[in-house]
């Protein structure tokens, strides 16, 4: 569209925009009544014409001082894809582009993984466009925020709980050490296995807190039983320790094995394959170290009890 020439031949744009309207949606040019009713005459191009830059070259706009001034002197027309309906997003011009995803084979999350790439490299070429991926991948970003709430509301319901049951504060801190690293084991193996955090590997992030520290309960609940019989000595804490490990050990080995042919079988469910793989693995790195660092948090703790009561011992007797 040329402005100024149109302007100069005594054309709007609004007249441009009025006669095309007219030419390919028409126009009520009179009513006809068929029996009692109103039925409207519409005046516009044919269909065939409609697709015709030849015709749209032809068509004459009537001008300021009423003469007839061909289109094609003031515009040009070019046959490109186009969208029907222009949408905006934050006043810019916008398209959205969706499909389905066959979950038998792969995930959302997958694809705009693999789509990103491509589309950072497309912003980069025309610096006017941008994108925003949403869908499913949305969904996980606000799935994400809501797993973080969940996570501290239940970190810290537990923490009471276990304040409560064991009449301790340093004791639900050794249990809750071993948390981290079952994250830690859960992010290192979607790592390892090229796998994307999704909202259904949240949800079994969130299930393997409570498996994770029933596992800590077991073992500093024994502990302590045992300590209070033979006494607060490095030999009870091992010999406790070890007793524990094989149950615990077990326990662990057929939970893993159970969900191993969900997060690893072909042909299975890739909506359970992220939740299976992240319990499964932050599992079983969280139970090595547990067996581990647990006690050496008991250790510590333990000390620290035994030179109070040193302490107290000593004060009492001056």
């Amino acid at each position: 569209m040329d402005e100024k020439e149109a302007r100069r031949l005594g054309v709007s744009n609004n007249q441009i925009a009025m006669e095309l309207r007219t030419a390919l949606e028409g126009l009520a040019a009179t009513t006809i009544k068929k029996s009692d009713e109103d039925i409207d005459v519409i005046v516009r191009l044919q269909e065939k014409e409609q697709t015709s830059i030849d015709v749209l070259n032809e068509l004459k706009i009537t001008n300021s001082q009423g003469l007839q001034i061909p289109l094609n002197r003031m515009a040009s027309f070019e046959e490109r894809d186009g969208s029907f309906i222009i949408r905006r997003y934050k006043g810019q011009r916008a398209f959205s582009i969706s499909g389905e995803v066959d979950r038998l084979k792969t995930t959302s999350v997958a694809v705009n993984q693999k789509l990103k790439p491509y589309l950072d490299n497309i912003v980069k070429k025309y610096d006017e466009l941008s994108y925003q991926l949403s869908g499913e991948n949305k969904d996980t970003e606000d799935s994400l925020e809501s797993f973080k709430k969940a996570l501290v509301a239940s970190m810290f319901i537990i923490f009471i709980i276990l304040v409560i049951q064991f009449s301790s504060l340093a004791q639900p801190v050794i249990i809750m050490t071993a948390i981290p690293f079952g994250f830690i084991g859960v992010v290192g193996s979607f790592l390892i296995f090229g796998l994307p955090i999704s909202f259904m590997a949240l949800m079994g992030m969130l299930g393997l807190v409570g498996v994770v520290i029933n596992d800590s309960i077991v073992l500093v609940t024994f502990i302590n039983r045992y300590t209070e019989e033979n006494g607060m000595t490095l030999d009870s804490l091992v010999v406790a320790s070890l007793s524990r490990f094989r149950p615990v050990i077990l326990t662990t080995f057929t939970t893993v094995v159970g969900l191993l042919p969900v997060a690893h079988m072909p042909g299975g469910d890739p909506f359970l394959k992220p939740m299976a793989t992240s319990f499964a693995y932050g599992l079983l790195f969280s139970t090595t170290i547990t067996l581990i660092f647990v006690p050496t948090c008991y250790f510590i703790y333990m000390n620290l009890v035994l030179k109070k009561k040193a302490k107290d011992t000593v004060m009492i007797r001056e």
